[in-house]
């Protein structure tokens, strides 16, 4: 399989040149090929909002960055932001917040896999996402979603709740869970009874207030079952399906939140009663100690400058998607 190699009893040389040549093939090959046409510059249908594209591999994710960020260079496409690992769930991680301006925001979803040089996770693993190593959410798929809820028209005493909202504990505590350097990802987990681009507006209102500026509010929707595998969920268990959530893209500071809601008709706003991914009610909260422990369980190799700069030098050879 192209970008696949079995590695075996050989000179160092030639493995770290069939590496070099493996990631080569990737970025020429149909997964990615299609990520990119399909995906991320798709040029029919809907605005699409976000991606997630899945790959096994053994190379280290500070390699997979750096490869990132200059594909995106040499198709003049550069990134606009840094990049944030964190580990999804068990068994694996993502290279996460992607985003060039113009493009769909991204991540790049990998599991450690010892014989995979760089391809594209089998889509019948447990890992992938519904049989699927890629997946996008356009404008269709969110105009679907909030399409199956009745939601509350918003009058002088919602409006006040929603005010009172951002001068909460929680509220507080978001603000600084997100500033916090130990945190590589959080979900701030709300139940709301409104059209979430009500909870948007009021939300960028709140981080204008203390000086925060919003590059980019991103409307998705998650799959919480595939979140928490490990537990038995009772069919009519709210987490047992997809959950609304906005991507917020900070200009300053430069971070990323994403905040999670449920619709819940009983409410206007509230905070999550039941824990959701993690067993913390209200928060769902990823900490780089534990991205760092999943990097010691397997052995990734770091790609060096040299290969990245020959690597790179392929990116600007007969690629159709540099922008013209």
């Amino acid at each position: 399989m192209t970008g696949f190699v079995f590695l075996k009893e050989a000179g160092e040389k030639k493995v770290r040149k069939d590496i070099v040549k493996g990631v080569v093939e990737y970025f020429r090959g149909t997964h990615w090929s299609d990520f990119m046409e399909h995906h991320l510059i798709r040029e029919y249908g809907m605005e699409v909002y976000h991606v997630h594209i899945y790959v096994d591999t053994f190379l280290h994710p500070e390699s997979l960055a750096e490869l990132i960020d200059m594909y995106f260079k040499a198709i003049r496409r550069p990134l606009a932001r840094g990049m944030d690992p964190q580990q999804q769930r068990k068994g694996v991680a993502s290279i996460h917040g992607i985003h060039s301006i113009g493009l769909p925001h991204w991540e790049m979803i990998f599991r450690f896999n010892r014989g995979a040089i760089l391809g594209p996770m089998p889509t019948d693993c447990p890992e992938a996402e519904h049989g699927n190593n890629l997946l996008s959410w356009d404008r269709t798929c969110m105009d679907d979603f909030r399409g199956q809820f009745h939601f509350r028209t918003i009058g002088p005493r919602e409006d006040r709740e929603i005010e009172e909202y951002f001068l909460s504990k929680h509220w507080k505590d978001t603000l600084a869970i997100v500033m916090d350097p130990t945190v590589t990802h959080v979900h701030p987990n709300l139940e709301i009874s409104f059209d979430p681009k009500i909870l948007e507006i009021h939300m960028r209102q709140a981080m204008a207030r203390v000086g925060w500026t919003v590059d980019k509010a991103i409307p998705c929707i998650f799959d919480m079952k595939t979140c928490i595998r490990d537990k038995h969920l009772a069919e009519d268990d709210p987490r047992n399906r997809y959950i609304g959530k906005i991507g917020f893209l900070m200009g300053h500071p430069e971070k990323q939140f994403d905040v999670a809601w449920i619709f819940n008709p009983n409410v206007t706003i509230q905070p999550a009663r039941q824990e959701w991914i993690f067993d913390t009610p209200g928060f769902d909260v990823w900490r780089m100690k534990n991205y760092e422990k999943f990097l010691t369980e397997n052995p990734y190799i770091k790609l060096t400058g040299g290969e990245i700069a020959e690597i790179g030098k392929s990116f600007f050879v007969n690629n159709r998607f540099v922008r013209k």
